[in-house]
């Protein structure tokens, strides 16, 4: 049988890139065709090569020649012909008249290919046989295994592959490793990568890079990406997972379909011989709203792996908190949620609340339940902003700052924290750093109009509160810039399972008032300390009528806005307490831990 050597036509090939490349790809198809003893057949859109075999169907072959830039750049569009044409071929031919098989010929124009990548993608179009040639000097060939580009000889070892399934290489291949001679795979689901939903977008990125650094190969399937979020996440060290769109499909139902664009990982088994290359071990999952699809993904694709089901919010508190007195009642949202809760929690293998207050919630609702998975505490770090605010150089404006979605604005508690304004400035009137003033940073602009008319109201009873709106905001420094120029930062809300913003604040070391009725204040009283106080000055009620709590909320904002040096002092303390008891690192820590104590209560 002829051999491909350096200055034949694999060389042509790519020789005529970016010129055209139609000629030579003819040579090459006669040059396979005769290695597999076919003939290339003009009857179709693309020439093809046709195989017949005596003992078993037709083989019916098609050929292709890629640039490894537009293999880079458009992979997804590539690979989608291929589909698509495949699709035309199985539609022409009847199941048991033939087979199809694919050769793609990778031009290596300006860098390698990546075949990791390359392989995943085809390994769901479940053809027959694939082989790939890098068309380098000389050129490389390589057969698809699995989820994987496996090395092969040369062409007469590839056409065997195509002919007969033969796997014939003298490369020396690695087998998958066991399970504990590798990373631990871990698959979140999750609906973005950046944080413009919110908390839980948040914790689910943050998480990820903890585990990356913890030495977890950590794999992150989303609806869909653009460039500038699938940039970001390989940036910090993830590797992306899109599904493949599907036409009248909802964007989270795309997590539910089986045909992944950038990873292959539904692939169960290519033949009943060889076992699928990837798996994951773990599957995590956040919340009612997206729990659902991590407990899919599990039931549906890999119902070996271990499910970790993340509690963010207590149903019962939340709603009680969103209903306004003689307004509507939200009992019945309540609960639908809380039995959405507790069924992701009691079919899941692990269970971690978003801090204290959010373990203990699901820990006791799940005491009635025949099946009560283990409950974690998972403790988000402190993000790093790049620095802490000087002390000596606060802001000189008394400006306060209120970080929340501004439309929820009674469980926000966005009527307290003006009622607490009103109060603070009659007590402190226009002295140094001017007129307090409060900046609500969380306004959708859909929303803005009403938004404003309840603000516009609670104004009228509070003539002295300066109220600034501000959209909804999700980069860094923008929201860096927003807590640096304030002298506190208040989450005076009726109920926050964690309370992320000001912990964030926290983090930046800024000043904060936070409501008693949150995890964060749970956490606070739990690992901080302040003097002889019961309970760390930071830590403000919102239990009582109206008036008494807004009363309440006013003398907290006067104490920090009067002495914003002992103020901002007493917050790098806090900020130092927390740093030396909270970290990702041991958060992450003690999930692995119960992860693996849990995986070997199983049985082998």
């Amino acid at each position: 049988m002829p051999t491909i050597g350096p200055m034949d036509p694999v060389a042509d090939l790519v020789a005529a890139l970016p010129d055209d490349p139609r000629n030579a790809l003819g040579r090459f198809r006669f040059k396979v065709a005769a290695a597999l003893h076919g003939r290339v057949s003009q009857g179709r859109s693309t020439p093809v090569i046709v195989v017949r075999r005596e003992d078993r169907p037709a083989l019916v072959v098609d050929v292709d020649v890629w640039r490894a830039s537009d293999a880079r750049d458009n992979l997804h569009g590539l690979v989608r012909e291929l589909f698509d044409a495949a699709g035309g071929y199985r539609d022409e031919l009847a199941p048991d008249e033939a087979e199809l098989a694919q050769v793609i010929v990778m031009a290596p124009d300006d860098g390698e290919p990546d075949l990791d990548d390359f392989a995943m993608r085809l390994a769901a179009l479940r053809m027959t046989r694939f082989v790939v040639c890098v068309a380098a000097a000389p050129a490389r060939w390589y057969r698809l295994d699995g989820l994987t580009l496996r090395s092969v000889s040369g062409l007469d070892a590839a056409m065997r592959h195509l002919l007969h399934g033969e796997f014939p290489s003298p490369v020396t291949e690695d087998p998958e490793p066991p399970a504990a001679e590798r990373p631990l795979r871990v698959l979140l689901v999750a609906d973005e990568w950046r944080s413009s939903t919110g908390g839980i977008s948040t914790v689910n990125r943050e998480l990820g890079i903890a585990l990356v650094r913890a030495g977890v190969d950590v794999r992150l399937v989303l609806p869909d990406a653009d460039p500038a979020e699938r940039a970001q996440v390989e940036a910090d060290g993830v590797r992306l997972v899109l599904p493949e769109p599907v036409p009248g499909l909802g964007r989270l139902a795309r997590l539910l379909t089986p045909a992944f664009a950038d990873d292959c990982l539904t692939e169960q088994y290519v033949s009943p011989q060889q076992p699928r290359h990837y798996g994951p071990d773990v599957i995590v999952g956040h919340g009612r709203i997206l729990g659902p699809y991590a407990y899919s993904v599990q039931r549906t694709f890999f119902p070996q792996a271990f499910r970790v089901h993340i509690v963010h919010t207590d149903a019962d508190r939340l709603e009680e908190a969103k209903e306004t007195p003689g307004g509507a009642s939200r009992m019945m949202t309540a609960e639908q949620r809380r039995a959405l809760e507790l069924e992701l929690a009691v079919s899941a293998d692990l269970v971690a609340g978003v801090g204290p207050l959010l373990a203990d919630s699901i820990r006791d609702l799940m005491l009635g339940a025949a099946r009560r998975p283990p409950v974690i505490n998972l403790v988000p770090g402190l993000r790093d902003w790049g620095g802490t605010v000087d002390p000596g150089l606060h802001p000189s404006g008394r400006q306060v700052l209120l970080l929340a979605r501004a439309e929820d604005v009674r469980s926000k508690g966005i009527d307290l924290a003006v009622a607490g304004l009103q109060r603070a400035t009659a007590r402190l009137g226009d002295g140094p750093g001017g007129h307090p003033r409060l900046v609500i940073r969380g306004v959708q602009p859909a929303d803005d109009e009403a938004v404003k008319q309840r603000i516009d109201e609670l104004c009228k009873a509070a003539p002295d509160a300066e109220v600034i709106r501000r959209p909804y905001a999700t980069d860094p420094e923008e929201l860096r810039g927003d807590m640096w120029s304030s002298r506190v930062v208040v989450m005076p809300s009726r109920h926050e399972g964690f309370g992320l913003a000001a912990y964030e604040a926290i983090a930046a070391g800024v000043p904060v008032r936070i409501t008693a009725n949150s995890g964060l204040a749970r956490l606070l009283a739990d690992v901080t300390t302040d003097g002889e106080r019961p309970m760390p000055r930071e830590v403000v009620s919102t239990r009582g009528t109206d008036e008494e709590v807004g009363v309440r909320w006013g003398d907290a904002l006067a104490e920090v806005l009067v002495d914003p040096r002992a103020a901002f002092t007493r917050a790098s303390d806090l900020r130092e307490q927390l740093l030396r008891k909270v970290s990702w690192e041991n958060t992450v820590a003690g999930l692995l831990g119960a992860i693996a104590d849990e995986r070997a209560k199983r049985p082998a």
